[in-house]
């Protein structure tokens, strides 16, 4: 298989039916895309969404790590991991020419002083003369089937033996993904692409009014000051449970499940959901203001987070 995309759901059933979601979105955007789910769930659905289900090794563990082996579960010559609370908003094929030269990258920016990750760059400069860091998010990760990934995900796992060593930063307990393949792909040179705005964002930093509609190819918002319009929305750091996934998820199930037509779905969705949605935030600002003094905001409408 030459080309395709990879996640990973484990444990709980939350994070299945979020494979689930993943791969309906992927499939009315990027038909023919092929697609492969690691787990070690026994969903007969899953079989029916995904192309290739590969049985996690949960000796690993459950959790950020598995991100490590993705190299060795991959089925295809070129892989595009994705998050599994990610959704695909529109067509992605865009992403595949950025990556082409690469043997193992991620969309980001090269860091080369201060700190990144809670790592002291000047620190792994002096110890393992790096001359960069990548910053970047883990929602996407792009790699070939070859000897060069390979040594560069071997790298990874190796720094999580020795971790104490780089004085790495636990996260919720446990080691996160992006700082060690940060180092492990700064000892080899590789290098981060940028998506100018287009590819993977999470919500982290957004403000103002968010725009999304999964269906129809729509979502943007601001990051930090920037007007960006993602092909791929990681609903990282539990925004799963906020509204828009949950909204963006009804119109999924309507398509995919009752083989509503894509613009009938977005109308009636947003219909029932957007009203008592502003209803709320209306309610909470009112309650805020009232409470702790302080001023009403009526807009964002719809905002991302309940307290912006």
């Amino acid at each position: 298989m030459e080309r395709g995309i990879l996640t990973i759901a484990q444990g709980k059933k939350q994070y299945i039916d979020l494979a689930k979601n993943l791969a309906i979105s992927l499939s009315i955007h990027n038909p023919g895309l092929k697609k492969a789910l690691v787990t070690d769930s026994d969903d007969p659905e899953l079989r029916k969404l995904y192309d290739v289900v590969i049985p996690a090794d949960n000796s690993i563990g459950i959790g950020f790590l598995q991100k490590l082996y993705i190299c060795d579960y991959s089925p295809f010559d070129e892989t595009m991991f994705v998050d599994v609370d990610c959704l695909c908003v529109r067509n992605i094929d865009f992403l595949w020419a950025p990556f082409a030269k690469c043997d193992v990258s991620v969309i980001g920016r090269k860091v080369s002083e201060g700190e990144q990750f809670g790592l002291s760059l000047p620190e792994m400069q002096r110890q393992l003369g790096l001359q960069y860091v990548i910053s970047f998010n883990g929602g996407v990760y792009y790699f070939k089937k070859n000897e060069k990934a390979k040594i560069i995900f071997d790298a990874a796992k190796d720094i999580v033996k020795n971790y104490e060593k780089y004085n790495l930063v636990k996260v919720r307990g446990e080691l996160a993904d992006e700082p060690i393949m940060s180092l492990a792909m700064g000892l080899y040179n590789q290098e981060p692409i940028d998506d100018h705005g287009k590819g993977m964002y999470t919500p982290v930093g957004q403000s103002g009014q968010f725009k999304m509609d999964v269906l129809l190819g729509k979502c943007e918002f601001v990051k930090t000051g920037r007007v960006v319009n993602p092909a791929i929305m990681h609903f990282g750091f539990g925004h799963t449970q906020a509204f828009h996934y949950q909204r963006e998820k009804k119109k999924l199930n309507l398509v995919h499940y009752y083989c509503f037509p894509k613009g009938l779905a977005s109308v009636l969705i947003n219909i029932i959901y957007n009203p008592p949605y502003v209803v709320y935030v209306f309610c909470y600002r009112a309650v805020k203001a009232v409470a702790k003094g302080v001023k009403f905001k009526l807009f964002p409408l719809m905002p991302m987070f309940r307290f912006e």
